[in-house]
């Protein structure tokens, strides 16, 4: 069992108001500050995951983010600064910003984007991947790499003002494959409202903090889909499929 006399006096502060929480409390205050998480891409809705984690009291955090950000990116990347367009990585941007909310927390910042060659390595550097990349490509990269190596994943996506959401976890849940989501017909740019995102990333930041801390009940086999348009919400019960290639059997990696 974790130790909650580990937390400092100016944690025990600065995290005061969810520690306060019923279910919640210091043990998993302590639970979330020694855990790491994944977030693959820090744009529109990866920003808000990483910010949200980070406040939280996250202990880790690696932030897998190549090129920088353009013109038509402004409208939703909330930790990347203007002047920086076309110039400043937004893995540097990120990290800045978070430094000032929460000087305690590691960061491992990779300008990169997740590929083949990367992708077990930037996994194995996390107990939880937050799936937040705008190409297909890289959510099955992450999906087979979380499945090989039973770590579990929270998959977000938006597109215009809608938005989805979902735990993945290995041998439980339906991974992305059973889901049928796949890059055909998929290309950038594409609409969305920057409220939309910020909507979807604060939830997915929930679903870690639950994943990491054991609170509440995470969105395991359930997809949570957001209207922006209508402000509504929809939740689907989900199963695995029976002939995935990916997650059935899982394999666990060594």
């Amino acid at each position: 069992m974790s130790n909650p006399q580990s937390l400092t006096d100016e944690e025990r502060g600065r995290f005061s108001w969810q520690i306060m929480m019923s279910g919640f409390g210091e043990d998993s205050q302590h639970k979330l500050k020694q855990s790491s998480a994944l977030v693959s891409r820090v744009g529109g809705l990866g920003s808000p995951v990483a910010l949200y984690l980070a406040m939280a009291g996250i202990g880790k955090l690696v932030i897998a983010h190549g090129g920088v950000p353009e013109l038509g990116h402004m409208n939703r990347w909330i930790m990347s600064p203007y002047e920086g367009v076309d110039k400043i990585s937004p893995v540097d941007s990120v990290i800045a910003h978070i430094r000032k909310l929460n000087p305690t927390i590691e960061l491992v910042g990779v300008k990169e984007s997740v590929t083949e060659e990367n992708a077990a390595e930037l996994v194995s550097q996390a107990d939880i991947i937050m799936d937040c990349p705008p190409y297909f490509e890289e959510r099955h990269l992450l999906n087979r790499e979380a499945i090989r190596q039973n770590k579990p994943m929270v998959e977000a996506a938006v597109c215009g003002a809608e938005g989805y959401l979902t735990v993945i976890a290995p041998g439980e849940t339906p991974c992305m494959s059973c889901l049928g989501f796949q890059s055909k017909d998929w290309e950038l740019p594409f609409p969305v409202i920057g409220a939309v995102p910020g909507v979807i990333g604060s939830m997915a930041a929930m679903e870690a903090v639950k994943v990491l801390t054991g609170y509440g009940e995470p969105l395991k086999n359930r997809l949570v889909m957001y209207n922006g348009e209508t402000a509504e919400f929809q939740t689907i019960k989900l199963k695995r499929r029976s002939d995935c290639e990916v997650c059935k059997p899982v394999v666990v990696y060594q």
